[in-house]
């Protein structure tokens, strides 16, 4: 009897086993430039992770937290050393100080959640691409992000920021696939609050350009009377406030004034920790950093305006302008200024920039456009670092020479 039982689950396995043989040849080739991506982008992320000392602000302080918690199995009151911390929600430092107790404290297990969620992220950016656009939008929008300096060097930190925008753009994905699928209404509530249990109210961009999106594509009244999106929007509320409410009454005012007062308010209203910076802080910044795609930046804007149906962009796509229209709001309005802030823009510009260029290799009355953008990035990409200190800083540092 168990013979012929062993012997039929050899059977179906076998029979499972060979349906996927033929399966896998197909969506391999469907789908190969993912794997190229991530082995790309594991390389760029991970080579030598560990050997760049920790820098004290933000993934020092972090590292510190973690390991705080790893000491003292406290998941709610969380230290910096013997100091009480509230700066920021605990996700983050949840997974590192899983890393320590598995394999010891050390840099790289500081760092390995900040380069894993990188990796997932330029994932994330070539699907959403690829659902808007076409595969060679695609690849050109993952392999244009990946080699985006500020999101490389924040990547190989122990930050929060690429976390953070790895869950704002799963929001994103999901998003442009409810249309097919009420049910990713779940996927981005969930993803909006493991982003705010990763940064807090840097999050709320995710769920602010979806109700302006949702108003603007009129289908807010149509979305908040599918039972799918309330259930999402439980579930989020099960992941954020558990750990909220937890502090308050454990905490008290102690919490609240530092968590909500200072680190919210008072960042927003006034420069703090030197911080500080003019109107022009971040188009100055976007100059040094955004190399070389600074240069198709304009084309990009020109084009959209001019000739919109040229690249034909999807209406579900005015969630992406609408993410980095608010980005650029509130780097304006907010008085502290920090490069980091505005990460969450650069994958939405990686689409657009891809976009521009896809339209120009398309196009063969564009040819010559095509070609000059290509010497124009050559030209950046062999000048700019020798020229410019703080790119030129970003990829040394990045890789620990």
């Amino acid at each position: 009897m168990l013979k012929v039982l062993y012997k039929n689950m050899a059977k179906i396995d076998q029979h499972k086993l060979m349906k996927l043989s033929y399966k896998f040849p197909k969506i391999l080739a469907a789908y190969y430039e993912v794997v190229v991506l991530v082995l790309a982008s594991g390389f760029l992320y991970l080579y030598r992770l560990g050997v760049k000392p920790l820098i004290y602000f933000d993934e020092g302080i972090y590292s510190q937290v973690a390991l705080a918690i790893a000491k003292t199995n406290n998941y709610i009151t969380l230290y910096q050393g013997d100091v009480l911390w509230f700066e920021k929600p605990p996700l983050y430092m949840y997974m590192s100080s899983t890393l320590y107790r598995l394999f010891g404290f050390n840099v790289s297990w500081s760092r390995l959640p900040s380069a894993i969620a990188g990796v997932i992220l330029i994932v994330v950016v070539y699907f959403i691409a690829r659902e808007l656009f076409n595969r060679k939008t695609a690849i050109l929008s993952g392999f244009g992000l990946l080699f985006t300096a500020p999101v490389l060097f924040r990547a190989r930190q122990g930050s929060l920021d690429i976390m953070l925008t790895m869950f704002i753009f799963i929001g994103v994905l999901a998003y442009i696939k409810v249309s097919k699928n009420k049910n990713y209404w779940l996927l981005v509530w969930i993803s909006f609050g493991l982003a705010f249990l990763t940064k807090g109210f840097a999050s709320l961009i995710l769920p602010m350009a979806l109700v302006l999106a949702m108003i603007t594509e009129n289908k807010l009244k149509e979305s908040i009377r599918t039972k799918e999106f309330w259930i999402g929007l439980v579930s989020s509320a099960v992941i954020i406030l558990p750990w909220h409410i937890a502090n308050i009454l454990v905490n008290g005012s102690t919490f609240v004034q530092s968590y909500f007062g200072y680190h919210i308010l008072k960042r927003s209203g006034e420069a703090i920790e030197g911080h500080q910076g003019g109107v022009l802080f971040y188009p100055k910044l976007f100059m040094k950093v955004y190399l070389p795609w600074i240069f198709v930046l304009p084309f990009s804007i020109l084009l959209g305006i001019k000739r919109p149906q040229a690249i034909k962009w999807p209406r579900s796509s005015i969630l992406l302008f609408i993410i980095v229209t608010t980005l650029i709001i509130f780097g304006f309005l907010i008085r502290t200024k920090i490069d980091w802030y505005i990460i969450p823009i650069y994958p939405a510009l990686a689409i657009f920039v891809a976009s521009t260029v896809n339209y120009y290799i398309n196009n063969r009355l564009k040819w010559i456009i095509a070609i000059a953008l290509f010497v124009i990035f050559v030209l950046a990409l062999l000048l700019f670092p020798v020229t410019n200190n703080i790119l030129s800083g970003y990829l040394l540092n990045t890789f620990g020479y």
